[in-house]
């Protein structure tokens, strides 16, 4: 019997959050909305993985008119 590794390592909802930080560094600044657009994950856990990191001081949350934007310094 083989194991599939792909299947194994979580669906297209388990971006790691290396992928997120490394694009908050690339822009310095993104809304959630861009977030989730570019990593192409479920909105619900993206936003609940931003709010994860802003809660331990990985990254700092701005509230705006039209959203939320995710900052890193």
């Amino acid at each position: 019997m083989t194991v599939d590794r792909e299947n194994e390592a979580g669906s297209t909802d388990t971006v790691p959050d290396e992928t997120i930080l490394h694009l908050l560094e690339e822009h310095k600044a993104l809304p959630t909305n861009a977030v989730v657009s570019e990593v192409e994950g479920n909105i619900a856990t993206i936003r609940n993985r931003l709010q994860m990191m802003a809660d331990v001081g990985l990254i700092e949350r701005r509230e705006t008119v039209r959203s939320d934007v995710w900052l890193i310094w």
